[in-house]
């Protein structure tokens, strides 16, 4: 439906906003934000036809929150072989299972 706005219907909404929906006015009433918000709508406008390397290059500059910048790190030092995981969602790990290796005498 959004694709079936004009571009003018689009800049207004962004900069005005939709009453009563989760859809704030967006910007001042300068030409910078006209020109960022006309950047917006070309970017709307993209988005059918995006490409799966522009989606992961977007994906990468999202920001990333505490936990998962840890969850990275951790990530990365068992990678490395500097760490060992930590057991998520209460799963067990081998090395933290209750079965032990029989003793072979």
């Amino acid at each position: 439906a959004t694709q079936n706005l004009t571009d003018g219907e689009l800049f207004w909404i962004i900069k005005n906003g939709v009453r009563l929906t989760g859809m704030p006015a967006w910007g001042a009433d300068t030409p910078e934000d006209d020109r960022a918000t006309g950047a917006l709508v070309h970017f709307i406008r993209h988005l059918p036809k995006i490409s799966a390397s522009e989606l992961a290059e977007m994906q990468a500059l999202n920001p990333k929150s505490r936990a998962e910048f840890e969850e990275d790190a951790e990530e990365r030092l068992f990678l490395e072989g500097d760490a060992e995981p930590e057991p998520s969602h209460g799963m067990k790990t081998p090395a933290s299972s209750s079965v032990h290796p029989k003793d072979h005498h």
